[in-house]
């Protein structure tokens, strides 16, 4: 029976998370192969090369979207800077840890992701007011849509990046903040920092591609666009 049926969440990625319009014939093509003896293990590594293949692809296609997303999250770290001087100044993090546990950890953490998302949807308003002179309209329904779903993909990057540098062999250096600089925080790119600013950069390119992608309009059955 497992030899039969792929696996769903592999199946789910292949049909949602891979872009293109050939990706019905290569699901068709993966789940042939499968149920003709190859292993689940083969099914995985043929997903995430078509989903990772897909995107690089689809990327370079787009390399306005590419460089502005990367740009945009260089520039994080002053952001990070600026937000934390302001919560300094104003005791936020003092207001905030009076708060009895575990409200005040969830305070603290929703304060951080809320700041972040902000600057992530910043970036958004920035590429669109550039984009709406190209395109002329933006479809309110993505643009809403691409808010929203770029929230839990934050936490989910956040999250994985977080263990990831936690469990990594990686000498954590005593920082005083009374020495840090935008300029400072923005040249620094370290590999901890270019993989800190990864969530970042991931979710703000898939927020614009939603909003700047064509949209499809069918003429006689057909979608076109």
């Amino acid at each position: 029976m497992n030899r039969i049926d792929p696996p769903q969440i592999a199946v789910w990625m292949l049909e949602r998370l891979t872009p293109g319009t050939d990706k019905d014939a290569l699901a068709g093509d993966l789940l042939e192969e499968f149920r003709l003896g190859r292993s689940r293990l083969w099914f995985w590594r043929q997903v995430v090369a078509a989903v990772a293949i897909g995107w690089c692809r689809e990327t370079l296609h787009r390399k306005t979207l590419l460089v502005f997303a990367a740009a945009w999250s260089m520039l994080s770290p002053a952001w990070w800077l600026l937000t934390l001087r302001t919560e300094l100044h104003a005791n936020f993090v003092g207001h905030v840890w009076r708060i009895p546990w575990p409200w005040s950890t969830i305070c603290y953490e929703a304060l951080n992701l809320t700041t972040d998302l902000i600057y992530i949807w910043a970036g958004v308003a920035v590429f669109l007011a550039t984009y709406l002179c190209i395109a002329k309209r933006v479809e309110l329904r993505r643009f809403s849509r691409s808010l929203l779903l770029s929230v839990p993909l934050y936490i989910v990057l956040s999250e994985a990046i977080g263990l990831v540098l936690f469990l990594l062999p990686i000498e954590v250096r005593p920082i005083d903040r009374r020495m840090l600089t935008l300029i400072g925080q923005i040249t620094n790119v370290g590999m901890v920092e270019l993989v800190d600013r990864l969530p970042t950069l991931v979710t703000l390119l898939y927020a614009l591609w939603r909003v700047a992608s064509p949209v499809k309009r069918k003429v006689g059955g057909i979608a076109v666009g």
